[in-house]
């Protein structure tokens, strides 16, 4: 399979929007860390499905491209998308909290794999959780926040935490909890949202960062959608996107539609 239109899939579960919701402002100081904690979470995106279409410039080293595409996620579940070139979709993909599920139409094959392979892609550790919350502009659903830090970084607060844990469940064991080396937040005083988010992973004599940023905030629909997402991701490979929403709805009706091809052959990235 083409690896920069995977790279290129893979980074866009990693972005989306943000909502608006009447909000107290804390004070503009370094030790509110609990409190900015819980403006960040009462003033999250709280939806049952998101749509939206995009077009996307990509950087991989020396190569460059332009898509555009749909994704469509239904809370806690479903992370839908397609990605298309000149009109033709040349990808399509299902990620759910255990499987992820690819076409690749001009390839002619398909792929079945634990979630868990995300992480192999992109050299970064992944789970459901963190691609919808990097999607949404949430913090990760279920990781732990007691540890978090904050301060005051250019007039917007700053939250960060070492070794950010998965609570664990009975759904979620220790054995499948993904553990997130550094992971630092950056959100507007006014509105609580998250403004950049990067996860960093310096083990194993590596050094790898994920950033996130949001920029061009627009109010529709009671929602402050963000039209600009850049992602970087450094490291072995360097990797930048530059996207463009052009619409978004949330809580529609929405299906995921997925069928393979009988002549389409079976692959595997892990």
């Amino acid at each position: 399979m083409n690896r920069i239109i995977l790279f290129v899939a893979i980074s866009l579960l990693l972005v989306g929007c943000s909502s608006s919701k009447k909000i107290n402002r804390a004070p503009l100081t370094e030790n509110n860390a609990s409190l900015i904690t819980k403006q960040m979470n009462d003033n999250a995106l709280s939806f049952n499905t998101f749509k939206a279409k995009f077009s996307v410039h990509v950087k991989m080293n020396d190569s460059e491209m332009d898509l555009h595409g749909q994704v469509r996620m239904k809370n806690d579940s479903i992370i839908w998308m397609n990605l298309t070139k000149a009109g033709l979709e040349v990808y399509r993909f299902m990620i759910t909290k255990d499987s992820v599920f690819v076409i690749n139409r001009i390839g002619k094959q398909y792929a079945i794999d634990p979630v868990s392979s995300l992480s192999k892609i992109i050299n970064s550790r992944i789970d459901f959780s963190i691609l919808q919350g990097l999607f949404t502009g949430n913090d990760f659903y279920g990781y732990d926040t007691e540890d978090f830090s904050s301060s005051v970084d250019q007039r917007l607060y700053r939250l960060s935490a070492i070794n950010r844990e998965k609570i664990i469940t009975e759904e979620i064991t220790a054995e499948s909890a993904v553990s997130i080396p550094s992971h630092t937040l950056w959100l507007n005083p006014e509105t609580f949202r998250i403004e950049k988010s990067e996860i960093r992973d310096a083990s194993e004599g590596l050094d790898r960062t994920l950033t996130v940023k949001y920029d061009n905030f627009k109010k529709e629909n009671e929602m402050l959608i963000p039209h600009i997402i850049d992602v970087d991701l450094s490291g072995e490979v360097g990797f930048n996107m530059h996207i463009e929403l052009t619409k978004v709805s949330v809580d529609e009706s929405l299906n995921f539609p997925f069928s393979v091809s009988s002549k389409y052959q079976r692959v595997s990235w892990r």
